[in-house]
């Protein structure tokens, strides 16, 4: 702990609640992009974008553009339903 004002209980708790929802995140995000579930992605993406303040020295860039990637992954998988984006794919082999 060192110098730190910080209680004990407090950094207990900050050391695996953050971690533990960045990877929520990434989980939630992964599914939602794989499935074509937006509502799972929309919400990996709000998971990432509340711990990216809380890791602002270290690798917030990657939490926000990954944030970034699931949120638009959700709003193209709200416009596109899931057979026609199929249909694409197996068009394009």
């Amino acid at each position: 702990m060192g110098a730190s004002s910080e209680t004990r209980n407090g950094a207990v708790v900050r050391t695996i609640v953050v971690p533990g929802g960045i990877l929520l995140g990434i989980a939630l995000g992964a599914v939602g992009m794989l499935r074509s579930k937006p509502a799972f992605a929309f919400s990996g993406a709000a998971l990432m974008f509340v711990e990216s303040p809380l890791l602002l020295w270290s690798f917030w860039p990657l939490t926000v553009l990954l944030g970034i990637a699931f949120l638009l992954d959700g709003i193209r998988s709200r416009r596109e339903p899931r057979c026609q984006r199929e249909m694409i794919t197996l068009n394009l082999r």
